[in-house]
């Protein structure tokens, strides 16, 4: 209970639901926090001991595995690499969410995890591969997300990207199903820019017959009314920077 807090900017945190003051029912969901914000804190080098070693071997790795899918993200809309280089914001701003959803007595009333659309630019998603419960949205259909084996990754694009991309990827609306008999664990990895990056649709991808969908936005101002509020249904986050 010392790394209690429900401050996103806290090194190490332990919380439980998203943002309970805004909240009309509590999401059913402990969740141990690791925050890297440049020039502010690492809280991969402060975990505690006893997994410390553990959660720094595995966000080494999976920052590698984003930052080559966050490139390729571009290249596949025809980007040279000189230009994602120097033109598309880096992601050195890192989240690693610990979830831990415990047996639920009563599914019906509340969910493991509202749906909502993630603020950053890409998640890494380590789900359960044994108790099922990640559903997406699509077209208006909640679909279960069937584990594939347990060394599988899911891999979500968030706001920041749809933005970038002007609206040719969209984020993704998820949430997670409480049930009554199983306990179950994910860990998500969140990578964005820094605070003070202006977001906008990249100017090569914008023309006259694909004006802007999207205003620019400074992320911390997006993260901030991300933070603010409970998570938001039908991607309502991407309202902040809609035109």
């Amino acid at each position: 209970m010392r790394l209690h807090s429900q401050s996103f900017r806290a090194p190490v945190s332990y919380s439980t639901s998203f943002n309970p003051s805004m909240e009309r029912v509590r999401e059913w969901r402990d969740t141990l926090f690791f925050n890297r914000f440049p020039g502010f804190c690492d809280g991969f080098k402060e975990a505690p001991a006893i997994c410390r070693k553990e959660v720094q071997d595995y966000i080494n790795e999976v920052e590698k595995l984003a930052r080559t899918l966050y490139k390729m993200i571009f290249q596949s809309l025809g980007l040279e690499n000189k230009y994602i280089n120097t033109d598309v914001p880096d992601i050195p701003r890192t989240l690693m969410g610990i979830n831990y959803y415990p047996p639920c007595p009563n599914p019906s009333l509340t969910l493991g995890l509202g749906s909502h659309s993630d603020v950053s630019c890409l998640t890494v998603l380590h789900p359960d591969s044994e108790v099922l419960g990640l559903e997406i949205n699509h077209k208006g259909t909640w679909v279960p997300v069937l584990p594939v084996d347990a060394s599988a990754f899911v891999i979500n694009l968030a706001d920041q990207v749809e933005i970038l991309t002007n609206g040719k990827y969209r984020s993704i609306e998820h949430r997670v199903l409480t049930n009554g008999e199983k306990a179950r664990m994910s860990i998500a990895c969140f990578f964005g820019p820094l605070e003070e990056t202006v977001v906008a649709p990249l100017p090569v991808l914008i023309d006259g017959n694909n004006p802007p969908k999207y205003r620019a936005t400074l992320f911390k101002d997006y993260n901030r009314n991300f933070a603010s509020s409970r998570l938001q249904p039908n991607r309502g986050t991407l309202d902040f920077a809609r035109i």
